[in-house]
């Protein structure tokens, strides 16, 4: 996957992913593996959801991939 987050306000906010929204269910055992394709980090494994909080009209870039959890 290959995935945005945007801040479009004029102040910090937390955003979400849910993965259930892209059709990854918790029950199947599968999560997410992020990488941050700006500070060329990996940014760990997720089972739910992945949550951050960006500076006003900043993003996020990633890639992730479907490992078992």
């Amino acid at each position: 996957y290959a995935i945005g987050m945007y801040n479009f306000s004029d102040v910090p906010a937390e955003m979400s992913l849910q993965f259930w929204d892209i059709g990854l269910s918790t029950a199947a055992g599968r999560g997410l593996e992020m990488h941050d394709c700006w500070s060329h980090e990996d940014i760990g494994r997720f089972s739910e959801r992945y949550v951050t909080t960006l500076q006003p009209h900043d993003c996020a870039v990633y890639t992730a991939k479907v490992v078992k959890l």
